[in-house]
């Protein structure tokens, strides 16, 4: 991806070309992605799965921007013509999702062989502050045939935790979701109208929640602080089922003192309730 980045500033970089344009480039740009290829596990796989194995740790699978459909698929293409490809050409979409689900399964059963990981992680980000960038019956037309392949396949292999980390509004995805058997999303971002609590409500224990602490909180004073996590991370913890953490990555207006005094004051609430 060519694209132009801010060197001063966190702002939305611009972007000016993607591998793929259209099924031609696809073809041809599909060729680097060989799941058998020797070099995709490491020299060192046999004696790393060895100490994966007798692990007394979690271990999730999922690299980047590289588990998934519509994240991944965007980040080849651009949103614009991700978007518009729903549209213009339906078949061309369909076949570039269809191929990444053959490719990760392919990619993916020898690890599953020696390892299985506690939670493989989807990347989505297919959502936006009003709500998602696709309809549900978008998602539900091109992703799910290709999404119960590749879940079948890492529960059949014994994955407990299927998690899915989408920015934005996803309350319409939500049900879509557990309908796959994905049971775990992230990072839940507050100013979209993601409220944990109001989650944990509506979905109970059968979706684990993963975020949901508001960054821009942190920004603020320690008693700001404070009452942002005592409100949240107690009943949380109380009921199951949550992984504390912030809505999104740190900003960088946030002092490090001040996100020092959150990291102090989560862990002595998760080690002394």
């Amino acid at each position: 991806v060519t694209v132009k980045l801010s060197k001063s500033s966190r702002s939305i970089p611009f972007f000016y070309g993607f591998p793929v344009a259209d099924r031609a480039s696809f073809r041809e740009f599909s060729k680097r992605l060989d799941a058998g290829s020797p070099s995709r596990y490491p020299l060192s796989w046999d004696l790393r799965a060895n100490e994966l194995a007798k692990r007394d740790y979690a271990v999730y699978f999922g690299s980047g921007r590289t588990v998934g459909f519509f994240g991944p698929i965007r980040e080849w293409v651009g949103a614009e013509a991700l978007l518009y490809g729903f549209y213009d050409d339906p078949a061309w979409i369909a076949e570039m999702m269809e191929f990444y689900a053959d490719f990760l399964i392919r990619l993916t059963t020898p690890m599953l062989r020696d390892v299985v990981p506690d939670c493989v992680h989807f990347f989505e980000d297919m959502a936006y502050r009003g709500g998602p960038l696709i309809s549900p019956e978008f998602f539900r037309s091109f992703m799910m045939k290709p999404y119960r392949r590749v879940i079948d396949h890492f529960r059949a292999h014994g994955v407990p935790f299927l998690a899915l980390d989408c920015d934005g509004n996803i309350h319409e995805l939500i049900p879509l979701f557990l309908e796959l058997g994905i049971n775990a999303v992230y990072p839940l971002e507050v100013q979209a109208g993601m409220d944990i609590l109001d989650l944990r409500k509506k979905y109970g224990r059968d979706l684990v929640l993963w975020g949901g602490i508001d960054k821009r909180k942190l920004a603020l004073s320690e008693k700001g602080i404070e009452t942002e996590v005592y409100a949240k991370i107690p009943p949380m913890l109380e009921q199951g089922g949550y992984i504390p953490t912030l809505d999104h990555e740190a900003p960088p207006d946030i002092p490090f003192g001040n996100f020092c005094f959150y990291r102090r004051l989560v862990r002595r609430i998760c080690e002394k309730g």
